[in-house]
Formats: C-alpha cells, structure tokens, sequence
C-alpha cells in the first residue's frame, strides 16, 4: 500500500474515530440519560437476561435488542452504552455504505450528520432502543440498494423485534419487491416472527407467545391521553435540528423533482428512494403523530423519531448536495468552507438542544441521596420497597430477586400489608402516587411507618426546579 492509498484510507475512516472519541467521552461521563424510566428498565431487562432466559422474549423490552446488548450489560450500565455506541457507528458505517453505492457526493459527511442529530445523539448515551432499531433500518437499506434483496427481506423482518413501529416499514419494503419482481425476496419479511415464534414457544412454552404477551393495547394507551397532531413537526428542532431539517426538505424537493421527471417511472432508483427513504420517515412520523391526536398510542416521544434518522440524513445529504453545486461554483475552496460550516452548525445545534455529557437528574439526583443514607445506615441488607426504577439500579441489586427487593408494596389500600417488619420503602413524589397509585398521605397517616429521611433535589440536577421528593420510610 502506497502513501497516497494510506493516507485515503485514513481519512475514509477518520469521521468515525472523531466521533467515536467524542461519544466514548460523553457516554462514559454522563450522569443520567435523556431515556428516563424506560431506559433503566431496558437495562435491567439485558442485564439479567443470562439469570432469566425468558427476558429475553420480553416484548416491551425488544428482544433484538435484548439479545444483543444482554452480552454487554454484563459489564453494567457503561457496558450497555457502549453497545449503543457500537450500534450508532455501525448504523453510520451502513448508511455511509449505502450512500457511496449510490455514488452520492460527500459520502463521508453522513456520519457526522446521523451521529449529531440532536434525538439520536441525546440517545447514544442510554440503554434505549431505538439506536439498534435505526441499525437494522440502515442495513437493510444498504443491502436492497446494493440489489441483496433476500438479506434484505431477512434484516428488515426482525426490525418490528428492535422497535414495534417497525411493523409500519416492513409493507414499503414488500411493496418495492413486488414492483422490482423479486419474488423470493417476499416470503423472507416473515423470516422475523418466524423465528422468534418458534424460539420462543420453545422457551415459554406457548407458541402463540407474541399475541398473548403484546404489551401495547388500548388499556395501556388510556394512561396517556392524547396531543397535538402536529407534535413532532412543532419539535423538529429537537428531533433533527433546524439545519438537517432545511437540508432534509431541499432533498425532498429534489427527489420529487426527479421523480416527476422520469414521469414517475418505475425503472430508476428514484421510486426506490422515494418509498424506502422517504416514505419510511412519513410513515413513522404519520403512525405516532396520528395515534398521539387520537389518544389510542404510546406518549409521544421525541425519540421515537432517532428509529428514521438514517433514511431522513440521506435526504439531507442530496439537500446538501444540490446546495454545494449550485452555490460554489466548482470552486474548491468555496465548497470546503461550506462544508464546515455546515458541520459547525449541524454539531453545534445538537449541544444547544441537549446537556451532553448529560448531567444527572432531578429524581436520580433525590433517590441518590436516599440510597446513600441507606447505604451509610447499613440498611441494604433489609427488605426494599420502590416505584422509581432509580433504586435498583443505584444500589444494584438485581429486581428480578425478590427476596432483597420488590417493585411496589403488596397492598397500596393497606400500607403494611404483608410487608415484612423492618422493611424499607422509597416512597417518590413521580412513580408512588401515578402508577403505584400510592399518595403520601396514606403512608404517613399510617402509625407503622417510621420516616427515616425526606429528600430533594440538590444545586446540581437537570431540573433547577423541580418539586421532585422521595420520602424514606422504615415499616415497625
């Protein structure tokens, strides 16, 4: 290998080896992450898989994800964000793949652009997700656009197994088969549910396993109410940043304009772009925008959206690209300053929408100072009772051993019933009263409970104002 061949393969790869750094930093000195109570329950779901095998067909825990992160949570909480931070690259790495297949110019400016997407870098640091489901979105896209339709099939049919929503993308992926004829292509979309229906019967004993244990019903919807249809546009700033989200449109348009050039022909490869890359962010967006205005579907989240960053970046990039060609006049200079600045802005947006490293919580700030005082006291050894996931994972015990800890106390009508003597309760002002259905005053109206210490957020947290309280109880 030449010197010019080295110093050309130092600089394909150098965008991942920066931001790699960058996010091994900010993941390993963050204090909390932007996932809240989900992403310590997908982290107790992986960490205790190996203990549990059955954690492992949890559905509200993805088992895709599960399954390949569980190796790395062995190791704690960092293990799992490296593994995030590994399933981020590679997402980039595929994506990158998929734009130099289609010969785009400034192939190696998808990186940073899907890396430094405010909702996707907000959760690298985190045992969330949605990273994993974007990987599987990006190599199944690589992989059709390189004409590798059956691996294809096969990627994209465990992406509902990563991320329910999944489910949405995998019809664009059946129609573009049927329209490019590859028919055997088609019945490989079931190779997913296939697998994990007979895997799983196996293990839990019912081979109907994922319609019994769907966790997502118009029960567990009520809890969430409903919202503005207009949700995740109004916070596009949050979710793509300003810039990608310009860029974004301006590919669009192109697309559109090549699209109708060719009379909407199904011979070139901008209908493929048009319902793999395009359609796929509509679609998801439509799903959880439409079931967050009706009521009938998860919270609306912010970060439901990082699932598309990949197929919503490759839109950004030809954006871009028309931008650069038009506005540089194929002058070098002119062409190498844009692309800076465009850099600076896209990285800078991402740190003014989100604290990175992120620093720690309001709650996580509180049930830290009411587990130290446990721990000071020598209390861990007694019976624990919690509602904030926070508890588990500060004193690190397992929560799946019932015999050191439990989630919630056996009678929230009859505080004390069938709790045993001595034991503590977390009582928090967030998890207590909402789903433990728990309110203060029927702990402390209660004489066999003894308050140990009462709590609040210190100088430190996220939340400079947050009510946020945790009451610390022994029952006698």
């Amino acid at each position: 290998m030449n010197t010019k061949q080295l110093e050309h393969n130092l600089l394909k790869w150098l965008p991942f080896f920066v931001v790699a750094l960058i996010f091994g930093y900010i993941s390993y000195f963050s204090q909390d992450s932007y996932g809240g109570a989900d992403d310590l329950h997908h982290y107790r779901i992986s960490r205790y898989a190996f203990q549990n095998p059955l954690l492992f067909f949890d559905l509200w825990g993805k088992p895709v994800f599960t399954f390949l992160s569980a190796p790395f949570s062995q190791f704690g909480y960092n293990g799992t964000r490296f593994y995030n931070l590994l399933a981020a690259l590679l997402t980039a790495f595929f994506t990158w793949k998929l734009v130099s297949h289609k010969e785009m110019k400034n192939a190696w400016m998808i990186v940073p652009f899907i890396i430094f997407a405010p909702v996707y870098a907000s959760m690298i640091p985190s045992a969330m997700t949605e990273i994993t489901g974007s990987m599987f979105l990006a190599l199944a896209l690589m992989l059709y656009f390189r004409k590798q339709f059956l691996l294809a099939a096969i990627v994209i049919s465990f992406l509902p197994f990563a991320r329910i929503e999944g489910l949405f993308i995998l019809p664009l992926f059946g129609l573009m088969f049927l329209i490019r004829k590859q028919w055997t292509a088609i019945p490989f979309l079931l190779t997913g549910v296939l697998v994990y229906t007979v895997i799983g019967g196996f293990f839990t004993g019912d081979f109907l396993w994922l319609v019994h244990n769907f966790p997502y019903t118009s029960k567990s919807a009520g809890i969430y109410g409903s919202g503005s249809l207009l949700y995740y546009i109004d916070r596009s700033k949050l979710i793509w940043g300003i810039p990608l989200t310009l860029l974004f449109i301006v590919g669009l348009l192109k697309l559109i304009f090549d699209l109708a050039k060719t009379k909407f022909s199904k011979s070139n490869q901008h209908l493929d772009d048009f319902v793999l890359v395009f359609l796929s962010v509509l679609i998801i967006l439509s799903v959880h925008s439409v079931t967050w205005f009706l009521g009938s579907g998860a919270l609306a989240l912010d970060r439901f959206m990082a699932l598309v960053v990949p197929s919503f970046v490759v839109l950004s990039l030809n954006g871009y690209n028309l931008i650069e060609k038009n506005i540089t006049f194929n002058k070098k200079w002119a062409a190498t300053s844009l692309k800076i600045l465009i850099l600076i802005i896209v990285v800078r947006t991402t740190f003014l929408m989100y604290q990175l490293p992120v620093p720690i919580s309001a709650a996580k700030d509180t049930i830290s100072q009411a587990c130290q005082h446990i721990i000071d006291n020598k209390l861990e050894g007694r019976m624990i009772y919690y509602y904030d996931p926070n508890v588990f994972f500060i004193l690190d015990i397992d929560p799946t051993d019932d015999s050191k800890i439990r989630e919630a106390i056996p009678d929230n009508l009859h505080p004390g019933n069938e709790m045993i003597p001595g034991s503590i309760l977390f009582w928090d002002s967030h998890f207590s009263p909402g789903q433990g259905n728990l309110p203060l005053e029927r702990i402390l109206e209660n004489e066999n409970f003894k308050t140990l210490g009462v709590f609040k957020p210190g100088p430190d947290s996220r939340e400079k104002e947050s009510d946020y309280v945790v009451y610390l109880f022994e029952f006698i």
